[in-house]
């Protein structure tokens, strides 16, 4: 079993050939049923996983996030002035605050629409998990040099942001339901902020003994990086690994029983 860069599941009968034949074989079932099993226990182990852990955590995540990146102003009128005097003075305007006089830089008084929004966050994003760190911050700027937007816009913007929560657990969802089907494994049962994204991902190749893989596919922007953290991808190797060597008393009937209905 391996994963490729761009976040391809695999369960490939060459690489862990002995292990599916032996158990295959035990249980009285075909290795190409036995590596699709496989594939569904596994890609239900990483949409767990996979961030974030709840609705309510996730929405705590993209709320900090946008935070670091935006201000919301609660009267627009300021924003209004201080982009008038900022084109007056044709740069920069100065506000006194109780740390003496601070930047607002014209940049920063852009942000008026949920799509300049959009694309400073996703320019601010980190490539390995899709989160907001900033550094080297210019503390000389007022407001710590976040981006104003009027509050309305700000809540429009979050509320809108939340909507994507699970969709990186998801986009394994449609291959997970698919290996679930073809060994009779129970549909899978996933909250609704989850669901919602579901169809995502893709899968392909089919498994024959001693050759071949199948294939399932993450095409969330993020998944890549994310889903090569060692910390759990391992972890949920492991897992798949220990149950092909094992094989109790309890799976092999498991497998025997969904093996022959279908």
């Amino acid at each position: 079993m391996a994963v490729s860069p761009d976040i391809e599941i695999k369960v490939s009968a060459a690489g862990v050939a002995v292990k599916l034949e032996k158990l295959a074989k035990k249980a009285g079932v075909s290795v190409g049923f036995l590596a699709d099993d496989q594939m569904r226990l596994w890609l239900n182990d990483i949409m767990k996983q996979a961030a974030p852990p709840t609705l309510a955590k996730g929405r705590k995540a993209i709320k900090a996030d946008i935070g670091r990146l935006f201000v919301p102003i609660d009267n627009a009128t300021f924003l209004m002035d201080w982009k008038e005097e900022a084109v007056a003075r044709g740069g920069d305007i100065y506000r006194t605050t109780k740390r003496g006089k601070k930047k607002v830089s014209a940049e920063k008084l852009k942000a008026a629409s949920l799509a300049r929004m959009a694309r400073i966050h996703r320019r601010n994003r980190r490539q390995k998990d899709g989160r907001v760190k900033l550094r080297n911050r210019d503390r000389q700027e007022a407001f710590n040099g976040k981006f104003l937007v009027p509050k309305t816009m700000f809540n429009k913007y979050l509320t809108s942001t939340y909507k994507k929560v699970g969709f990186l657990k998801s986009r394994f969802g449609k291959a997970a339901i698919h290996y679930a089907a073809r060994t009779r494994g129970g549909t899978p049962a996933y909250k609704n902020w989850i669901k919602k994204h579901i169809p995502g991902g893709s899968f392909s190749g089919k498994i024959t003994a001693g050759t071949g893989f199948i294939r399932s596919t993450n095409d969330a922007t993020f998944a890549a990086k994310q889903m090569l953290s060692k910390a759990w991808w391992f972890k949920t190797e492991r897992k798949r690994q220990r149950d092909l060597t094992r094989g109790g008393f309890k799976r092999m009937s498991d497998l025997t029983r969904r093996f022959n209905s279908r």
